[in-house]
């Protein structure tokens, strides 16, 4: 089964009232003991660490080291912004699974599918956030429009958390780029990077992983 197909199942079970997920009782499949055998990410992937701009929003940063403490949870070191040089990013520790879900976000390996009231974040330019002048603003779907021969590609119409509102092509059409404000002001309104993230990514990240018995360090 492909990662993107697990992940748009996972996105319709987690509608339906009939199917609880493990999370609600505090398990997690493969994970009975509380510990956490897999890999939550692996360097070099992004990693989204939540600041403050115009409102609450995430700068884009870089994985640079995963590894597993002696209570089964994970240190992730990063930098960020991810648009800067190198010289200029500033180190962040973390640990696996966040005590606050909303500290950092590690994004989906692959596309999840949009649906209506789902969670998704915008790449904007914002010159009042610290040590960067670009950053991702949450909001909620409002409408997903597919295209006729290509369901898993469309529009979306956002509702963002800070009133604004959006009409962003999906997926993004730029979303292996490299950004920096100049990039970002090349880009029509419509082609923005878009990243959907659920509200439950961490425990579904869990279950899936466990799952598909996939480890994000082994991945290419």
């Amino acid at each position: 089964i492909q990662l993107s197909e697990a992940l748009n199942r996972a996105n319709n079970a987690a509608t339906d009232p009939k199917k609880p997920s493990d999370a609600e009782d505090g398990k997690r499949k493969g994970d009975k003991k509380g510990t956490f055998p897999l890999a939550p990410s692996k360097p070099g992937e992004r990693i989204l660490i939540k600041t403050h701009g115009s409102s609450e929003c995430y700068t884009d940063g870089v994985i640079l080291s995963v590894k597993q403490k002696a209570d089964g949870t994970w240190s992730i070191l990063a930098e960020a912004p991810k648009s800067k040089p190198k010289a200029e990013r500033l180190l962040k520790k973390f640990t696996y699974p966040p005590s606050d879900d909303t500290a950092y976000l590690l994004p989906p390996a692959e596309p999840i599918k949009p649906s209506t009231g789902i969670r998704i974040f915008g790449l904007f330019i914002d010159s009042s956030v610290p040590n960067t002048d670009i950053a991702w603003y949450g909001g909620e779907v409002t409408e997903w429009k597919p295209q006729p021969s290509q369901p898993d590609r469309g529009e979306v119409f956002v509702r963002f958390y800070d009133g604004e509102r959006g009409r962003l092509r999906y997926p993004s059409p730029h979303m292996g780029g490299k950004w920096s404000r100049s990039v970002l002001e090349s880009y029509s309104d419509k082609e923005l990077p878009v990243i959907v993230i659920p509200k439950d990514w961490v425990a579904r990240r869990n279950e899936l992983l466990a799952e598909q018995k996939l480890d994000p360090s082994q991945r290419s």
